[in-house]
């Protein structure tokens, strides 16, 4: 791929760091030449995490749909694996996390949210009883 059309893939997003546009030039070469993109080992610590933070997110910008789906893809089958693997002890651990934070965002709701969500809970309750199958409805009754 020569210069120009690697320049071309950074003027689609004018919003790019001067940082994410080299990034996205090299991306474009590793699409012909496959190598490793490696840290600058001058940064250390916070300022590399935000760093990576930052070519991470300008790295979104510019993927593709596809791309993006096989990214999300990717993160629920690790999750999914994750919790496979977990024994008994991590998975309540995990669950009992889960129930307490639920608890603590609705200690904090007003009242208003706190009818807002009932009204949305008592509406999906009412779709799904009405998608559901005329042996489903025996079945509640």
């Amino acid at each position: 791929m020569d210069h120009k059309a690697s320049c071309d893939l950074t003027s689609l997003r004018p919003g790019l760091s001067h940082y994410s546009r080299l990034l996205v030039q090299r991306r474009a070469m590793q699409l012909v030449y496959p190598i490793k993109i490696r840290r600058k080992r001058g940064i250390t610590g916070d300022a590399a995490s935000r760093r990576e933070a930052i070519i991470k997110r300008e790295r979104r910008v510019v993927e593709t749909d596809e791309e993006r789906s096989r990214r999300l893809s990717t993160m629920a089958q690790r999750g999914l694996d994750k919790r496979a693997e977990e024994t008994e002890e991590p998975c309540n651990s995990r669950l009992s996390d889960m129930a307490q934070h639920g608890q603590e965002r609705r200690a904090e709701e007003t009242e208003e949210q706190r009818n807002r969500r009932l009204a949305v809970m008592g509406q999906r309750g009412q779709q799904r009883r009405a998608e559901g199958t005329d042996e489903q409805r025996n079945s509640r009754l």
